[in-house]
């Protein structure tokens, strides 16, 4: 999988997306007839739009750019065996900051599950938190060969799951935040998915699985 420019090349990221978040579906080509391809949709993020939590959950004051949260970037791929989701940061770097992304993702079974990835001083390379909602509820969920990545060198978060996991859906929404907590501080930043605000609730478009060809 072929990443994005770093965060360190933010000047570029900043001229794409002033002119406003932008989505690109993108199908790459299957290495043979008897293997699908993957969809990806990948969403530009403006930079230096972090936002910072108030006295009460509700309260958020624009606070610019900040390291550790400001997204450039979300993607989500769609493969015949994995959904991967990735946020990628302007500058990803190890401080007392608590950093998550937070992907929820809707199926096509009506389902939807909340993907949290979380790095910080404890566990610089990161730890899943993979929950169903139902119900109105949160559930956790066991999801065998769920793994992830943080690569500080890249400015990326990574998780991969099994579509098992996500009952092998025929397609996949999401949306997301990057939240950093200063474990110093106790100040709490946000950065939404496909929106310049603190929070997002709009689903992305269908990402769809390819079938293999029959026959």
């Amino acid at each position: 999988m072929t990443s994005l420019p770093t965060a360190r090349n933010a000047a570029l990221l900043a001229s794409t997306a002033l002119a406003g978040l932008t989505s690109m579906a993108v199908v790459a080509a299957p290495t043979s007839a008897a293997v699908p391809a993957a969809v990806v949709h990948t969403q530009r993020d403006t930079v230096a739009d972090v936002w910072l939590q108030g006295e009460t959950p509700d309260l958020w004051s624009e606070h610019g750019a900040r390291r550790n949260v400001d997204l450039t970037a979300s993607r989500v791929r769609h493969a015949p065996r994995m959904i991967t989701t990735t946020g990628w940061f302007t500058d990803l770097v190890r401080t007392e900051d608590r950093t998550s992304t937070v992907f929820w993702i809707l199926t096509s079974a009506g389902r939807t599950y909340r993907v949290q990835h979380t790095a910080g001083p404890s566990r610089r390379s990161g730890q899943v938190f993979f929950k169903q909602y139902v119900d109105g509820r949160l559930h956790g969920r066991s999801c065998p060969g769920l793994t992830n990545q943080v690569s500080y060198a890249d400015d990326l978060m990574r998780v991969v799951i099994p579509r098992p996991c996500l009952g092998r859906p025929a397609w996949v929404r999401f949306h997301g935040v990057a939240v950093a907590f200063d474990e110093e501080s106790g100040a709490r930043y946000s950065d939404a998915m496909m929106d310049s605000g603190p929070d997002n609730q709009l689903y992305s478009p269908r990402i769809v699985r390819d079938d293999p060809p029959r026959g």
